[in-house]
């Protein structure tokens, strides 16, 4: 099974763009039963304060262990590099928003077995230049 991909095109701190992101995510799983969550893709967990201004400090900390969004049947939870174990799952679960990350990491999760629908959301297009090409 071939990973579905989507592209956002914004840079920097896009709020809006991270929105939706999520709603578009969310309306994936709505209409593919495969999905158990939504994964926001961030490269360490510092990296993850830019949410706080879309959801406030308390639930960006709860989102690391998962959380429910009303309209969305799965829980949307954030997952760094070192987080991320692609060993978890066994069959195509997961929609991967890949949050201001680069060509190298969008590489990674291509290979990743569990990611069946991947939304990039770049920090800098430049710096996802190699993975668009290829």
């Amino acid at each position: 099974m071939e990973q579905k991909k989507y592209y956002v095109a914004s840079s920097g701190n896009d709020d809006q763009a991270y929105l939706k992101a999520i709603l578009f995510a969310g309306e994936l799983a709505v209409n593919d039963k495969d999905i158990k969550r939504i994964v926001l893709f961030c490269h360490t967990k510092e990296t993850t304060v830019w949410f706080e201004r879309l959801f406030g400090e308390k639930k960006v900390k709860k989102l690391f262990s998962g959380i429910d969004f009303n309209g969305i049947p799965v829980p949307v939870q954030i997952e760094t590099k070192k987080t991320y174990d692609k060993q978890k799952y066994h069959s195509p679960s997961d929609i991967v928003i890949c949050c201001a990350i680069d060509s190298k990491d969008l590489f990674t999760i291509d290979d990743y077995s569990i990611t069946k629908y991947m939304i990039v959301n770049p920090w800098q297009k430049d710096g996802t230049d190699k993975w668009i090409r290829a």
